[in-house]
């Protein structure tokens, strides 16, 4: 049995708990009898207080206050504990370095950016929502800290890719001189060499390559029994995530099982998991996402891995590893410790999912929040292309816009249209032509005005509503086919059959939207479709329309609909309404804030750990 203050910590935040009869004493003494104890069981997370990223080493005001929390083991974040002296003028420069070299300008300024990227290189630290918790003091002590961690010498790096070596060798990752390990120091990369016993290589084996990938220094030859070191075939691997994402450090496991995963299934082209603890501790993810990891196919040499894998890291910008199938797994972060952090936490889900696959339990999905009875997708950046919006249809409807109008001029939905979109017109500025003026000078005039609301996106019904009938005009002479991402078949149909209804909400009309479906590179997909939603519901922006919509299709219960989304804005609309979202991330779509609470997911089959 056990009583701690981390273990209650957990407790606190648990949403199922199983607790036997009994009772302890706060003294810990038996009081005449014998003492019960219990055990909080904390379901998909773990045991360990170090499990929580709310309950740790850390001193988080600097000082001995009551906040802080105690531990008998020594890893990194004990080390931005420390802090609370004062600093000499030697140490107060390199803080306002350190600060520069994220661009503050200005105190407060200084102190936001100092702030964040913090919170990016320790994410087991301050997790996403205690940003603004974070003062000033502990910005002080933690980037005082995050300096002497990060400012490491050409020698202390070569020592510290030994420690690395044989911690991971130890851990079953770089056996029969297998994996690899490289970290940055200033500009030069020190990489771990090729064919050596990862448990005995000291510093002088160390290759130094710069930026571009070049040798600067080779690995001294020690021992004659022993193989000359020769640079890792990892290297250019290495050096696209170095070039790619700016890493800090990257690491190749042999792990058995980042090997194992990518045999669950031979023709997945990626490893999902979701709703356990440890995905917390994968920058930019949180419990309720959906973690994604891309896997490419092995080759006789490792160098010969470069293209997949620098494709893989262009496709999957939220990931920080990629698995080769039949081989292991590459894994990078922001400096070594965060790298380092990442492999513990990915080797962890690996082995987690490979239990529970023994279990009958697919890692994922998570089925406890029960049944949902209806999905709205957006579509724009959700189910289709930004591309296909901006550079197919809204070029396609500038350009045909005077030839409909004159083709429809005299059509009473045309003109009802117009109408509708005077008032439009005049509150915006445009100035209209005398109502004497030639029915070819009224062309030009409104033809241009469209033109240009269209150029600025302008969102007005009206102006939808013409859009739409343009497109109809595309689709029906097939000068349009629509763009739809290529995992959306498959999950129309699966959801479908599970008895899911499917509906639509879009800033364009109704219309456009049925035939945007009826015409897509797949065929016509509206048979999956219950209904079309469009601003005449109301803005998008607004919770009110997501009420709306749920009166509409008859669920009085909100929470059991599922909106999807790429807009930040519209996924709080429809929260607010108690409506279930999430931000899907798409090639091309704006970024995301950096903190928010939504689950984030790369393409429709994720939803399915949500339903």
């Amino acid at each position: 049995g056990f009583q701690t203050k981390a273990h209650r910590g957990i407790a606190t935040r648990t949403r199922a708990c199983f607790v036997s009869s009994g009772s302890i004493s706060r003294s810990g003494r038996t009081a005449g009898r014998v003492e019960r104890t219990f055990v909080v069981l904390v379901r998909r997370s773990m045991l360990s207080p170090s499990s929580d990223p709310g309950v740790g080493s850390l001193d988080l005001e600097g000082t001995n206050g009551k906040r802080r929390k105690k531990s008998n083991t020594r890893t990194e974040s004990t080390v931005l504990a420390s802090g609370t002296r004062k600093w000499t003028s030697g140490e107060k420069s390199k803080v306002l370095e350190y600060i520069q070299k994220f661009g503050g300008t200005g105190p407060q300024k200084d102190y936001a950016s100092v702030r964040d990227t913090l919170v990016r290189d320790f994410p087991n630290v301050f997790g996403a929502g205690s940003v603004k918790e974070i003062t000033r003091q502990q910005v002080r002590n933690i980037a005082l800290a995050n300096i002497k961690l990060g400012m490491l010498t050409l020698d202390e790096g070569r020592s510290l890719v030994c420690d690395l070596c044989r911690t991971f060798y130890e851990q079953g990752w770089c056996s029969g001189t297998g994996g690899g390990v490289s970290i940055k120091v200033d500009e030069r990369i020190i990489m771990a060499p090729s064919g050596v016993q990862k448990e005995r290589m000291l510093p002088e084996d160390m290759f130094v390559l710069d930026a571009d990938g070049i040798i600067l220094e080779e690995g001294v030859h020690r021992l004659p029994e022993m193989p000359r070191p020769k640079l890792s075939e990892c290297a250019p691997l290495f050096m696209e995530a170095y070039k790619q994402r700016n890493a800090g450090a990257v690491l190749h496991s042999h792990a058995l099982e980042a090997m194992l995963v990518t045999l669950i299934n031979e023709s997945a082209a990626t490893f999902t998991v979701t709703h356990l603890e440890m995905i917390k501790g994968i920058h930019g993810h949180g419990y309720y996402d959906v973690l994604t990891v891309p896997i490419i196919d092995n080759t006789a040499r490792e160098c010969e891995l470069t293209a997949s894998l620098a494709q893989a890291i262009h496709d999957y910008p939220d990931t920080y590893a990629v698995l080769v199938r039949r081989h292991g797994v590459y894994i990078w972060g922001d400096s070594w410790a965060h790298a380092k952090t990442q492999a513990e936490c990915y080797h962890y889900l690996f082995k987690a999912a490979l239990e529970m696959r023994k279990m009958g339990i697919d890692p994922a999905v998570c089925t406890s929040n029960g049944r949902t009875s209806a999905i709205i997708l957006d579509i724009e950046g959700t189910i289709a292309p930004v591309s296909f919006v901006a550079d197919v249809l809204f070029p396609y409807a500038m350009r045909e816009v005077r030839r409909h109008l004159q083709d429809t001029w005299h059509r009473p939905e045309t003109r009802s249209c117009l109408a509708e979109l005077q008032g439009y017109l005049d509150a915006d500025g445009y100035t209209a032509p005398q109502p004497s003026s030639t029915e070819e000078h009224m062309l030009d005039y409104v033809s241009s005005a469209l033109v240009d609301m269209m150029a600025k996106d302008k969102k007005y019904t009206p102006l939808k509503w013409l859009q739409g009938a343009i497109w109809r005009s595309g689709y029906e002479k097939k000068e349009l086919v629509a763009d739809v991402y290529d995992d959306l078949v498959l999950s129309l149909q699966r959801w479908t059959s599970q008895g899911i209804k499917v509906y639509i909400y879009s800033s364009g009309s109704r219309e456009a939207q049925g035939l945007l479906f009826g015409h897509t590179k797949y065929g016509d997909l509206r048979r999956y479709i219950s209904g079309y939603f469009d601003t005449m519901v109301g803005p998008k922006n607004d919770s009110n329309s997501y009420q709306e919509i749920a009166l509409s299709i008859g669920e009085s219960d909100t929470s059991k609909i599922l909106f999807a989304t790429d807009v930040f804005a519209e996924a709080e609309a429809a929260s607010r309404a108690g409506i279930r979202a999430l931000l899907v991330v798409r090639p091309g779509n704006k970024p995301l804030p950096s903190a928010h609470e939504f689950p984030t997911v790369h393409d429709t089959s994720e939803f399915d750990a949500l339903l």
